[in-house]
């Protein structure tokens, strides 16, 4: 998704600049929700066309199909399966996954429930899978708990 030029927002009104913001960070739950779907796809080390249908049913479920395209969503879930080949891939997807959990800790319900659909999505659960669905629960939930925690001074004798 192409990100608007600041400049450009200079002049924008402000539900224009309201818009811009809210475009980018539906963007951002897409792609956290499509990493956690090419995780779950690559762990047990086929990417089966039963796993894209999961994923797209998924995002129909929870009315991402009307802000993104079928082909854009697909066409973002095979860069992802592509980031996860790489060296390290899977390192730096889990990490995508923390980066979004601390930005926007209301949405790791619907990252973990998209891993999860995933992880069953060709009726078996492969113990790689399994292990990989822990790894994704953790990561993102390990980032909630640590918000959680980081308490301001002065509320915690409330």
């Amino acid at each position: 998704m192409p990100k608007r030029c600041a400049r450009h927002l200079r002049h924008a009104s402000s539900a224009e600049i309201l818009a811009a913001y809210r475009n980018e960070r539906d963007y951002e739950l897409l792609d956290a929700m499509v990493t956690a779907a090419a995780l779950m796809s690559r762990a047990d080390g086929w990417v089966q066309l039963v796993e894209r249908g999961a994923m797209l049913d998924f995002l129909d479920r929870n009315q991402f199909l009307p802000l993104f395209t079928r082909e854009n969503i697909l066409a973002l879930f095979e860069d992802r399966v592509r980031d996860v080949r790489e060296p390290d891939g899977a390192i730096v997807a889990v990490m995508r996954l923390r980066h979004y959990a601390r930005r926007s800790s209301g949405a790791v319900g619907l990252i973990v429930d998209m891993a999860r659909e995933i992880a069953v999505a060709d009726c078996r659960l492969d113990p790689r899978e399994q292990s990989v669905l822990q790894l994704v629960d953790s990561a993102v939930s390990a980032e909630v708990s640590a918000m959680d925690a980081e308490v301001l001074p002065g509320q915690a004798a409330r």
